[in-house]
């Protein structure tokens, strides 16, 4: 089946055929705790998390890569950096918890060109790769010899 699923840590869109169903018992979760605390610089960047009761209480992780089952068991959808990292009880590098949050994009901003994004950006890319097409496939062009 082609599809993809997000990932609870870094909320990476992968395909259906690298993911693994981790149950929350088996992943140390003060790993994914919010970093920062208000009296630290950092935490003026950390988004407020999806969870505020429950077993997932102050974790930074995207909610649509978590299964709730029938029976109450709960599953959180991994990638494998981020399942490897878990395992070993490490924060992925990637992981929201790891402030790597984009957050959402305004309303106002959804439409901006490649160009108007880059200058309202407040940090930018070191590589962007732009591919251009031929759409005049009818014109021959002289080849070297």
């Amino acid at each position: 089946m082609l599809g993809s699923f997000t990932c609870t840590s870094c909320a990476e869109h992968v395909w259906n055929t690298k993911h693994f169903d981790v149950p929350i018992a088996d992943v140390n979760l003060s790993v994914l705790r919010s970093p920062g605390s208000p009296s630290t610089d950092a935490a003026q960047f950390v988004p407020s998390v999806p969870f505020v009761d429950g077993l997932l209480d102050g974790a930074l992780v995207d909610p649509a890569g978590i299964i709730c089952e029938a029976g109450g068991s709960v599953l959180l959808l991994l990638c494998p950096p981020c399942k490897s990292a878990l395992s070993c009880s490490k924060l992925p590098q990637f992981s929201l918890a790891n402030l790597n949050v984009l957050g959402s994009v305004p309303p106002e901003l959804s439409d901006l060109t490649l160009i108007e994004e880059l200058i309202v950006a407040c940090c930018h890319a070191k590589m962007c790769v732009v591919k251009l097409q031929d759409h005049h496939d009818d014109v021959e062009l002289p080849t070297a010899q």
